[in-house]
């Protein structure tokens, strides 16, 4: 056994594979020019870095938004720095920047709002719009999946973006989106038809609402509190599955901060500035998608683009899921999804042109 792990057929391969991550972590750093700074928003520091092409500039230029989650969203890990620089070869100026709750900047999560994430991204924009190789008529967003909910508001706020990029990013309401996950992830644990439509949804909408009313005024929801609390006890009562799904669920004691940050969250719904811009939009979809309704959101999308005559671009990969992956390996950039990158490359150009 000793004489296999020492023979070149198996030190062979194990050399070509260690060449081969290290040529890919090399690819993976960012390029151009790199500089690294920090800016603050809403009081605190948020890490960041600008990548310019060659060249005196103006540059059009792009800023990154991060997914959901409050930890490992920082400007320089793989996916960014895959995106930044595939955006510094199409001839922009990247702007990416860590998420509030990652890094450095020591925030609770949980005490985050939507309203604190599209207060960063209007912050991150200011800062990138300042830099002189940057043409500050020229500016793009890129979201992906929770960001794309904000980036139409960000938008709006902001009144000088040129276009956004949205990858698996929903344009219908909190709610419904991730109404969908959650019957997904029941469906796929084995939970009837019947329980997830008539059982299950119902009530963790419910629940969902009764943070956004709580969260106005708490005093004036303790019976509701006390009526889910029954009615999950019921459900649970002799139901093993049922209590396991909803020990996730159970109504904490009121922290404004909390209650906030949730409301926000649940009670968040694009459209109403989707209404208000009218700059060209990419949307990006996987038909295996199983975070995202893709069907819903392309439906809405074509309605919207009919009734509103908004120049909306869709793009659905057929055999992607929500991550663009060509497989579950390692994400490098051979791995996405034939032509994910190159569309968004080619659309960006022409908007700026």
């Amino acid at each position: 056994m000793k004489k296999i792990f020492t023979s070149k057929w198996f030190l062979m391969p194990i050399g070509l594979m260690a060449l081969a991550a290290s040529y890919t972590m090399y690819n993976l750093s960012l390029k151009g020019t790199v500089e690294l700074i920090t800016f603050q928003s809403n009081g605190i520091e948020i890490e960041s870095a600008i990548l310019t092409p060659d060249g005196a500039g103006p540059h059009p230029g792009i800023v990154l938004l991060a997914g959901s989650g409050g930890s490992h969203q920082e400007y320089g890990k793989v996916a960014m720095r895959i995106h930044a620089n595939y955006f510094l070869s199409r001839g922009f100026a990247v702007f990416v920047y860590t998420k509030r709750g990652s890094g450095k900047n020591a925030v609770n999560y949980s005490h985050v709002t939507f309203q604190d994430l599209i207060a960063d991204a209007l912050a991150a924009i200011a800062t990138f719009r300042n830099h002189p190789k940057v043409d500050t008529n020229n500016i793009g967003l890129r979201a992906v999946s929770e960001s794309g909910w904000l980036a139409p508001e960000i938008a709006f706020i902001d009144g000088n973006i040129k276009f956004i990029i949205n990858r698996v990013s929903p344009p219908i309401p909190w709610m419904d989106t991730v109404a969908h996950e959650v019957k997904v992830e029941l469906g796929n644990s084995g939970f009837t038809r019947d329980e997830i439509e008539n059982k299950l949804i119902p009530l963790t909408r419910r629940i969902w609402q009764f943070f956004i009313d709580a969260n106005k005024d708490n005093d004036s929801m303790q019976s509701e509190r006390i009526a889910i609390g029954k009615v999950i006890a019921e459900m649970s009562s002799g139901n093993q599955r049922f209590k396991d799904y909803f020990d996730g669920y159970k109504l904490a004691a009121y922290n404004p901060e909390i209650y906030k940050a949730k409301a926000s969250r649940y009670s968040y719904d694009p459209q109403p500035h989707l209404n208000r811009i009218n700059i060209p939009l990419l949307y990006l979809y996987g038909g295996l998608d199983q975070n995202v309704p893709t069907k819903e959101c392309v439906t809405f999308l074509n309605t919207f683009r009919q009734t509103y005559k908004n120049e909306i671009t869709i793009k659905i990969f057929p055999e992607a899921d929500h991550y663009m992956y060509q497989s579950t390996s390692f994400p490098v950039e051979g791995f996405y999804q034939e032509g994910y990158l190159k569309t968004q490359g080619d659309w960006a150009v022409e908007q700026i042109r």
